[in-house]
């Protein structure tokens, strides 16, 4: 559902003769920054084609991360906030979803999906009125496998499929990031580094 990094100060500190506070305050900079990075890889790559293909964008904008400091360390969590997108952890790392509430999970097929694969109506409003979606009527197929719509010319289309349960893959956009900018990281802490030996003239 999240990753965290954190670093010590302390012990980073301990390779110079003073200025912890220099130290704190220099890594506190680069974790805020390695935050935004990290963000926008999920958000422009992750979440906008590979491995997630953008549909309402819900997910996009749950993305968030936070620094946290202490007397010696900073540490930097990034995740989706669940209150938006409470798809986000499964949706990293997998599992599977079950219907709790009603006897089947009804799952968006046909004309009332979007070009963009999302739902134009939830299976109760269809119900009510499923001249919205061009039907005269709605009914249950014989083997309960799906919402049928009726047209008025003859013949029916599956609205919505019925299932007990649905598998979803694990698409790591979470879990991969982190391998991937690896490198990137590597050199924003360096440039740390680099500025405490200028700074503290060591």
């Amino acid at each position: 559902m999240e990753f965290q990094l954190s670093t010590n100060a302390g012990k980073i500190a301990q390779r110079f003769s003073d200025g912890s506070r220099t130290v704190l305050n220099l890594i506190a900079v680069a974790m805020h920054d390695t935050g935004e990075h990290l963000k926008t890889v999920i958000v422009q790559r992750k979440l906008s084609g590979s491995p997630i293909r953008r549909r309402t964008g819900n997910l996009q904008r749950a993305i968030h991360f936070r620094t946290r400091r202490g007397p010696t360390y900073v540490t930097l969590t990034v995740a989706p906030d669940l209150r938006q997108a409470r798809y986000g952890r499964i949706l990293d790392v997998g599992g599977t979803i079950r219907a709790t509430r009603a006897q089947f999970l009804t799952i968006p097929v046909g004309r009332n999906l979007t070009g963009a694969g999302i739902g134009r109506m939830s299976a109760r409003a269809f119900i009510a009125n499923p001249e919205a979606l061009g039907f005269t009527r709605s009914f249950v197929n014989p083997r309960k496998t799906a919402i049928m719509g009726a047209l008025a010319g003859g013949g029916w289309e599956p609205v919505f499929a019925l299932k007990k349960s649905v598998r979803i893959p694990a698409f790591g956009y979470l879990q991969s990031v982190i391998p991937e900018e690896r490198s990137w990281i590597e050199e924003r802490f360096q440039q740390v580094v680099d500025e405490l030996s200028r700074e503290l003239g060591q």
